[in-house]
């Protein structure tokens, strides 16, 4: 999997972890899901498959620290070009435009914004950026558009502007 960010519900600020994301349920005063009768939902997890087809993950978090996958939903791009994983065999040579690499392993590859409305994933293997609306921590498809650039691997939100 690739790697993101991390917004935890306990804290205001952003705190950025390699492309994974964590968002605070947008009914943050509504009665949680339960997961068990000790165990309840507190936040949702986001990462990226960084396959071909490229995937973004989502986890329900429970107050336990377990994680439970909810859904998949598609970026509508290509991941790290296609490269297959073996986690048995030595790893690959990557080389500077991304060939060989069996995952994306980057800082930021997914970048929730700070308010969690709206989260966005790269799609190295396309060239492209996937934008999507968070509601209730599912994540909706907009919009996948160009990078500009070949091989993104990584993104940063300040302000309105991705």
């Amino acid at each position: 999997m690739g790697r993101g960010i991390c917004r935890s519900t306990r804290a205001a600020a952003l705190l950025l972890i390699p492309a994974v994301a964590f968002a605070m349920p947008a009914t943050a005063g509504a009665k949680s899901e339960q997961k068990s009768s000790k165990s309840m939902f507190v936040e949702a997890f986001y990462t990226e498959t960084n396959g071909n087809p490229n995937e973004l993950l989502v986890f329900d978090r429970y107050s336990d620290g377990t994680l439970k996958q909810a859904h998949t939903v598609a970026t509508g791009g290509r991941g790290h070009h296609g490269q297959p994983i073996n986690v048995m065999a030595p790893p690959p040579v990557c080389t500077g435009n991304g060939a060989g690499c069996p995952a994306l392993d980057s800082q930021d590859a997914i970048v929730l914004t700070p308010n969690g409305k709206f989260l966005f994933a790269v799609n190295a293997g396309s060239n492209t950026v996937s934008s999507f609306k968070v509601t209730n921590h599912k994540p909706v498809l907009v919009n996948e558009i160009s990078s500009g650039g070949t091989f993104p691997d990584s993104l940063s939100v300040h302000g309105n502007v991705l």
